[in-house]
């Protein structure tokens, strides 16, 4: 496998983060975690096309702003996909009162840290998520 990353219909929404900024990301995160080789996927979706992929794939019919898919991984590789909703991810800017530049470079995190194995399903676990978050935005000066 090779380090990649791409980007799909970013172009569509206006999406405030470039392809340089998303590789950045993820070099990051890959060199903290220690992972040799990331082929990621990040794909940019309107929102009734994610939920409807949260419905299909976890059964929860609601609205979302990531969904990761881990392909394949290994102790030092991993090969994912992080699908996003811009339109979510700008609703949770005004909500959290933040630029929509910070919010989508804390979801494109949140996507990888999914990838990487974190979950948030209970409250100790979104505790860790957002602390890893918080992290990065600070390395990565969001």
């Amino acid at each position: 496998m090779e380090n990649k990353t791409e980007c799909y219909n970013f172009d569509d929404f206006n999406f405030p983060l470039i392809h340089d900024d998303i590789q950045n990301i993820i070099q990051k995160m890959k060199q903290d975690f220690s992972i040799a080789t990331a082929s990621v996927s990040i794909i940019c979706l309107d929102r009734n096309a994610l939920r409807e992929m949260k419905k299909k794939y976890f059964a929860e019919d609601r609205f979302t702003d990531v969904i990761s898919f881990l392909f394949e991984t290994s102790k030092d590789s991993l090969e994912g996909e992080i699908y996003i909703s811009p339109e979510d991810i700008k609703l949770n800017a005004v909500e959290f009162n933040t630029s929509y530049q910070n919010e989508a470079a804390r979801i494109i995190i949140h996507g990888m840290l999914h990838l990487l194995g974190y979950d948030d399903i209970e409250s100790e676990d979104k505790k860790e998520m957002t602390d890893l978050e918080n992290k990065f935005l600070s390395i990565l000066a969001y």
